[in-house]
């Protein structure tokens, strides 16, 4: 099993690592015109670091995702 549909590869995974204080979006290539590199690096720097900076591990997952799923609506809908 995987992440998203194999025929469309529109996977997405926020990785998290605490221990090694690294994060990461990686997005399957079906999804890169959604959400680009610039645009995962604006969610990470915008939504998701500035909680785990301050020690809100569950708060920076839960608005990164919100981010994540907020792009993914907008770009559906124009």
């Amino acid at each position: 099993m995987g992440i998203g549909r194999r025929a469309h590869n529109d996977g997405i995974v926020l990785l998290v690592a605490p221990a090694e204080r690294k994060a990461r979006i990686a997005v399957g290539r079906g999804l890169e015109s959604a959400l680009p590199d610039a645009t995962c690096t604006e969610i990470m720097e915008g939504a998701i670091l500035p909680l785990f900076r301050r020690g809100d591990l569950r708060g920076g997952i839960d608005a990164g995702v919100a981010a994540i799923i907020a792009k993914l609506r907008h770009k559906g809908s124009g």
